[in-house]
């Protein structure tokens, strides 16, 4: 009898284990498919229910790293602190605790806690057995304890860690903060505590090849071309995180571009702090460099006015990769807009409808806020100077509940016209305008900008299946195996995930050095062939200059079947 129930008990405790396991296993995967599609809340409650409702299984370490990052991405540092932790201090055997160290370290840097930073790349520096992670994790440090730390704050971790494989690492990098800003006789100083402490360890052997370097006079010195680079990278949060992000794919496609190169283009890199003082500071700096051929930045409009009257005496390219106000051009003559303005993409759509939708009587409807009007405009004047006709033209208010003239007059001209443009001041709008639009049994193309990238409301809306069309200055296409090449090289170098503000960044830069690739004379020489019309292709938008200086490519997505496809990279013709 005792017998059987033992067996009957094992038996269920399987069913249930089996059980368990099966549930788990599907809530992962539904987890790390919302994570790739961006459903980050969701998929936070489903990795952190792994973590913290079940016991302890072969996925508690992963959800945890996950549910760090995704806190990161939120904006929430302190649960993604935590998480983090957890991980690093419950499980230090993990395979994924260097991942949880570095995102950690990101955690800190977004806000402005260096020496935390510093100090949590120090910890992989010192135990970790992955050599690309060693030597990701060294860059990183130095790059923080050159840019943000004190010779004194390192000495200080130093003096108070326990961890005796950092140490040797920790002198040489307080070495080099001591010659960076030329302390002879502390780096002196700290050059043989390095040499008497630690004979054998492989800094001690850097430290004294560099030291022969700097000592080696040069006889011959080929002056390097340099690329400024303005950003804003210790402002506010919001700004600095797009900034650092746009600089990660700066440096990469740089990295890029000079591997394996006898003449390497050389980076200048500093921080606006979104200060008109800070910009005249930079302004006397880079009138001095001989060899400066363009600049890259800012990255706001209002800033980069703010740049082109500070460096109007500098007569190198100026480029922005995302600052998309009107006129820009027009305040500085080398400055370049690689992210179109608001009159171009009203523009573009305009041509595009006409020449390859080949629609000649068109609708408006068009909200009176934001950037929406401007839109409006501009795409009007260019259609009909094409020789199209605009039947109707209507406004609404932004976030206003009620379309129903507006929509009544459209319904009353559907036998007269070919397409609408609605142009978006906010995508919140989507839901209402779907809504009235799909009582008028409409079946005519819908062009739009890119604030209609939203699946917000187009699920029940079946007469917009391959019916909406829009522009966008972003698009990817992540099945692509060149993004997908790239991605995972992105990710190896910097341990980051590619995002929007990475690729802004990384095409600006590509598309300068395949303009600087060639020889030329000087910035004169630069500026007449960024205008000649040279293509470069990039992952999120195609860049192209005229003497308008606006770059001429939008994205033309289509709606279909629930999907946001890429139909064209459309170039406007001027």
């Amino acid at each position: 009898m005792h017998n059987k129930i033992f067996i009957l008990l094992f038996i269920f405790s399987f069913l249930v284990f089996a059980q368990t396991n099966d549930e788990l296993d599907k809530l992962f995967n539904s987890a790390i498919k919302d994570f790739k599609n961006s459903r980050f809340t969701s998929a936070l409650t489903s990795f952190n229910k792994i973590a913290n409702d079940f016991e302890l299984n072969s996925k508690t370490t992963l959800a945890l790293l996950f549910v760090g990052k995704i806190n990161l991405e939120l904006k929430n540092y302190s649960d993604a602190e935590e998480n983090l932790l957890r991980l690093v201090g419950e499980f230090p055997q993990s395979k994924y605790s260097d991942e949880a160290e570095i995102t950690l370290s990101r955690v800190y840097l977004d806000q402005k806690e260096y020496a935390k930073a510093f100090w949590r790349l120090c910890l992989i520096i010192g135990t970790t057995e992955q050599s690309e992670t060693r030597a990701f994790a060294i860059n990183k440090v130095e790059e923080i304890a050159l840019n943000y730390l004190s010779a004194a704050e390192v000495k200080s971790i130093y003096d108070s860690t326990i961890i005796v494989s950092v140490k040797p690492f920790l002198l040489l990098i307080n070495w080099k903060i001591h010659l960076n800003w030329k302390n002879e006789k502390l780096a002196q100083e700290t050059f043989n505590k390095l040499i008497r402490l630690y004979p054998d360890s492989h800094e001690k052997k850097e430290a004294k090849k560099l030291l022969n370097e700097l000592q080696t006079p040069k006889e011959y010195s080929d002056p390097t071309d340099v690329v400024g680079v303005i950003l804003p990278l210790t402002s506010n949060r919001s700004a600095n995180t797009a900034a650092s992000e746009i600089l990660e794919g700066i440096k990469f496609a740089l990295s890029e571009f000079n591997q394996g190169r006898d003449k390497k283009i050389g980076i200048l890199i500093r921080d606006s702090e979104l200060s008109r003082r800070k910009l005249e500071e930079i302004n006397e700096e880079l009138k001095e460099i001989e060899n400066l051929k363009s600049v890259v930045g800012p990255i706001f409009s209002a800033e980069v006015k703010d740049a082109l009257d500070v460096f109007d005496d500098i007569s190198v390219p100026i480029i922005s990769p995302t600052a998309t106000d009107d006129y820009l051009t027009e305040l500085n003559a080398n400055f370049f807009q690689a992210n179109p303005s608001f009159i171009t993409r009203g523009r573009l759509m305009a041509q595009y409808i006409y020449y390859v939708g080949n629609q000649r009587k068109i609708a408006v409807l068009n909200a009176i806020d934001g950037y929406s009007p401007i839109l409006s405009s501009s795409f009007t004047q260019e259609f009909e100077k094409l020789g199209g006709r605009i039947v109707l033209r209507e406004s609404y208010k932004s976030n206003s509940v009620d379309l129903k003239e507006q929509i009544k007059k459209i319904s009353e001209s559907l036998n007269l016209i070919e397409a609408i443009y609605i142009p978006l001041a906010d995508k919140a709008d989507i839901p209402v305008i779907v809504s009235f639009l799909s009582q008028i049994n409409l079946n005519i193309p819908v062009y739009g900008d890119q604030d209609w990238m939203s699946s917000s409301g187009l699920e029940s809306a079946a007469f917009l299946d391959n019916n909406l069309i829009f522009c966008s200055d972003y698009f990817l296409k992540f099945s692509e195996e060149d993004y997908q090449i790239f991605s995972k090289n992105f990710y190896s170098k910097t341990k980051m995930d590619v995002n929007r503000n990475i690729l802004y960044g990384y095409d600006t830069m590509k598309y300068l050095l395949t303009i600087m690739r060639s020889s030329f004379s000087g910035s004169d020489a630069l500026k007449q062939k960024m205008i000649s019309g040279i293509s470069s292709v990039g992952f999120h938008n195609n860049i192209c200059f005229d003497s308008n200086r606006i770059n001429r490519y939008m994205n033309i997505i289509r709606y279909l079947s629930g999907k946001f496809e890429l139909i064209d990279k459309f170039k406007l013709n001027n």
